[in-house]
């Protein structure tokens, strides 16, 4: 199976550091998040990553690919503990960079990946500045292979106090009826909301097709869209998890390596 990171933000909310750091490369503890979620994806047996990002982001393609200046001073200098620590990302798993030249949206960013996908396979996608809990990917996979058909969208729960900020669901059992993007507090239909990555295969293409040829100009076309148009057609599944690290806000970056140091992982 291969996955889709989408890595073409450009990071406003962790301004002014992201003016020259992508935000997926900001650490959590010694390591980028980014690298997290490769480990993750990878523990669950899915080691042929796209990742759709933009020509501003050139050091996030350097941290997975060969330095041999830097590589060659630590084999030199028998730093091997180092050299394996830089060598280790580039070696985990087969790695496809794509452009995303405009910045029109998730869903803009994911049609860029098509060419590089297995139509009829599925194929993970992921956003690139969270950490999920340990096997959520593997949950995902056991859950579409149970269910035969349709796709599978990861959530979790938030205080209702905080649904007007997330595309949130809308259930018949552990079917999605519908996403109600950023509602108001009385009117979210639950407190389950989408955490940024989805099971999918390559059907969803016409519908993120439909979402960008709707798309007014200065408005970009978001990938719950499309899943959102796909619903009556398709069935799309919720596997629940528990909350995630969310490294593109600072708090949670501050809370996300207070945690580690405390407990030694980002997860109890």
């Amino acid at each position: 199976m291969k996955a889709v990171i989408i890595v073409a933000w450009l990071g406003t909310r962790m301004l002014p550091i992201t003016k020259t750091i992508p935000k997926e490369l900001l650490p959590v503890g010694k390591k980028p998040v980014i690298q997290y979620i490769v480990e993750d994806l990878v523990s669950a047996w899915i080691d042929d990553i796209v990742m759709v990002t933009s020509k501003d982001k050139v050091a996030l393609e350097k941290y997975f690919s060969d330095d041999p200046d830097l590589e060659a001073i630590l084999e030199r200098d028998g730093k091997l503990d180092l050299l394996e620590s830089i060598n280790a990302p580039k070696n985990m798993a087969r790695y496809t960079f794509v452009h995303q030249e405009e910045k029109l949206g998730t869903a803009h960013a994911l049609l860029q990946a098509k060419d590089m996908l297995d139509d009829g396979e599925p194929f993970m996608v992921v956003f690139g500045d969270m950490v999920f809990p340990p096997k959520m990917y593997d949950g995902m996979i056991e859950k579409y292979k149970e269910k035969w058909s349709g796709f599978v969208m990861a959530a979790n729960h938030v205080d209702r106090d905080q649904v007007y900020k997330y595309g949130v669901m809308d259930l018949d059992g552990d079917r999605i009826t519908r996403i109600v993007e950023k509602p108001n507090v009385e009117e979210a239909p639950s407190t389950l909301i989408w955490n940024g990555v989805v099971l999918l295969n390559h059907d969803v293409f016409s519908f993120v097709d439909r979402v960008i040829a709707d798309r007014q100009e200065g408005r970009e076309a978001y990938l719950p869209e499309a899943i959102g148009l796909m619903l009556d057609q398709y069935p799309v599944y919720v596997h629940e998890v528990p909350p995630f690290w969310d490294i593109g806000n600072p708090d949670s970056l501050l809370a996300a390596n207070a945690f580690l140091h405390q407990h030694g992982k980002l997860f109890l």
